[in-house]
């Protein structure tokens, strides 16, 4: 086992470039030893609450990928225990790609960006889509003050997460947590959360 965002990214094919361009050993040495990279540490929730806007990529019909850059508040990403992040679905141009996309495939992947400070955070994860009079859900989604109008909610369960241009000095920058592991730069912070969170709504 090891790091869960590269048991899904480092395919056959991308192990087999991998060897051939000279990065194999590095990552198959970092992709080792105990499960990590499926659970949010408080460096984590606090770099995604920290956010206004991010990117995810969905899979159409067509085996063609999609890519959606999704704003709003600063915070309106919400994280909802240590492997599930969620956020209120605002009205755009109404074209649906995405949602779509969910009904027959609910695999995701989204970029959290920090531009100002050259560093991202990679996700991949199954969304489901929360129906908007689901009140009890809503209301953990909702921005207070923001006039933007909500079409839904959406859930995203964490398969893999990865670091990228994060320097060890400037963890405390997005937290309190602490790096208690760290391989080629990818760090896991433990995090104290609620119990897994529980919905009945999900239509994907």
């Amino acid at each position: 086992m090891g790091n869960r965002f590269m048991e899904i990214a480092f395919t056959a094919d991308v192990q087999r470039k991998q060897a051939e361009l000279g990065s194999r050993a590095g990552y198959a040495r970092a992709a080792g030893g105990p499960d990590w990279g499926d659970e949010l540490g408080v460096t984590e929730a606090s770099f995604i609450g920290n956010r206004d806007s991010f990117y995810m990529a969905s899979i159409g019909q067509t085996g063609w990928p999609y890519i959606q850059h999704r704003g709003g508040p600063k915070g309106f990403v919400r994280v909802l225990d240590s492997r599930t992040i969620g956020f209120a679905d605002f009205t755009g141009n109404r074209q649906y790609i995405s949602i779509g996309n969910l009904s027959g495939d609910d695999r995701v992947s989204l970029f959290f960006m920090d531009y100002a400070n050259r560093a991202r955070l990679k996700l991949f994860g199954h969304a489901a889509l929360v129906d908007a009079a689901d009140t009890e859900v809503m209301a953990r989604l909702a921005v207070p003050g923001y006039r933007a109008r909500v079409e839904r909610g959406m859930i995203i369960r964490i398969a893999g997460f990865d670091w990228r241009g994060m320097d060890e000095d400037r963890v405390g920058d997005w937290g309190n947590g602490k790096p208690n592991g760290t391989r080629d730069g990818h760090f896991r912070l433990a995090l104290e959360a609620p119990g897994p969170f529980a919905i009945s709504s999900l239509s994907v």
